[in-house]
């Protein structure tokens, strides 16, 4: 989390508890868990702020931003992260009319307004464009 170590397998001081990764194709995925408070990093925890990453084999397979975590009666901070693709939700597209563009075109289009109104770590930026009938 936010660069530092939030959870590791076999850890007995960097423990998280029931973790629940859930990945779909063509959906932001969630990651869910819960964070006993003798964990190092339990105050630093923040809504909307933190930034989840997992690894595996070195590997990314999930990042997301923490949504939401709070305490249960035991001190337990119950955590929901939400996957990357859901950054899209923190933007407005404006009602537009666009001809005559590639899809190149309009994907920067739409995600140059998005960055417009995000923070850095919430960015997009067009790749490698596949598709090659434009039927705009």
């Amino acid at each position: 989390m936010d660069g530092k170590v939030l959870g590791y397998a076999g850890d007995d001081v960097n423990v998280i508890i029931e973790p629940e990764l859930n990945l779909l194709l063509n959906d932001a995925g969630s990651f869910e868990f819960l964070v006993p408070s003798t964990n190092p990093e339990y105050e630093n925890i923040q809504n909307r702020q933190s930034m989840v990453q997992i690894l595996k084999d070195g590997k990314e397979m999930f990042y997301g931003e923490i949504r939401q975590c709070q305490k249960d009666m035991d001190n337990i901070k119950e955590c929901c992260a939400i996957g990357e693709l859901a950054f899209l939700h923190d933007s407005i597209q404006p009602q537009a009319e666009f001809h005559n563009m590639t899809t190149r075109q309009m994907l920067e289009t739409w995600l140059n307004e998005h960055n417009s109104q995000v923070e850095e770590r919430k960015r997009f930026y067009v790749g490698i464009v596949s598709i090659h009938k434009n039927d705009s």
